[in-house]
């Protein structure tokens, strides 16, 4: 028997992307449920970072200038600095 306690988390997504993430889940042999607990897990060990730099070559272009980039990065030290 689990003796520790648990709550249910809810919360409201777009479809498709839910049924996206549900269906790489299984491929990877995992559920949706798991793969959520474990990045909620790695997010307060600091083994997941939220980031506002894309990985994606198909990203704004706002986000191509060096200036907009650093001003971001200096937002995003600040923000973690203080514990927001």
């Amino acid at each position: 028997m689990n003796t520790k306690q648990q709550t249910q988390v809810t919360f409201i997504s777009n479809k498709n992307l839910k049924d996206r993430a549900i269906k790489k889940a299984k491929e990877d042999g995992i559920t949706l449920k798991a793969l959520l607990t474990m990045s909620m897990k790695a997010y307060l060990n600091n083994e997941l970072n939220v980031s506002l730099q894309s990985n994606n070559i198909t990203y704004d272009e706002i986000f191509s200038d060096k200036d907009v980039i650093a001003k971001s990065n200096k937002l995003g030290a600040l923000l973690k600095r203080t514990n927001i």
